[in-house]
């Protein structure tokens, strides 16, 4: 009898520390959207992605999806320039409203890894930012 209460009893302490914790796989992301990007025009401050125009935001924050990126805040996160968003990628975005109109802007761009939305690694990230790097100059 006492070995069943006891069973019960880590039973139902394991359940509970499996709902406080929820696993990382099921975070959700930092931005609202994803999709592919059609053609970027930076002067006329517009990019199509998926067949739709948007306009970008000011100083648009764009941003590689990693590990990192993901744990710090807004601020600590390491920003890439408007130049690593080529046609072709896969991105996620967020959009935000201008003013009581319906026309939406995009606020932040997030740069994902081919095939899959999961963070980059550390290494994956660098050569990333080499690529970018490489691709302004």
């Amino acid at each position: 009898m006492q070995l069943r209460f006891t069973i019960i009893m880590w039973s139902v302490l394991a359940l509970a520390l499996l709902v406080s914790h929820p696993l990382q796989a099921d975070s959700p992301m930092p931005f609202q959207q994803r999709g592919v990007v059609d053609a970027i025009h930076p002067r006329q401050r517009r990019v199509v992605i998926n067949d739709q125009t948007y306009r970008l935001a000011p100083g648009i924050p764009v941003y590689a999806l990693t590990r990192r990126n993901l744990e710090n805040p807004p601020e600590k996160r390491k920003r890439l320039g408007l130049g690593a968003v080529r046609r072709g990628m896969r991105i996620g975005f967020t959009t935000e409203r201008l003013g009581n109109s319906r026309r939406v802007r995009l606020a932040e761009i997030w740069i994902l890894r081919r095939g899959t939305s999961r963070p980059e690694t550390r290494e994956q990230s660098k050569a990333s930012l080499r690529n970018a790097r490489n691709l302004q100059q």
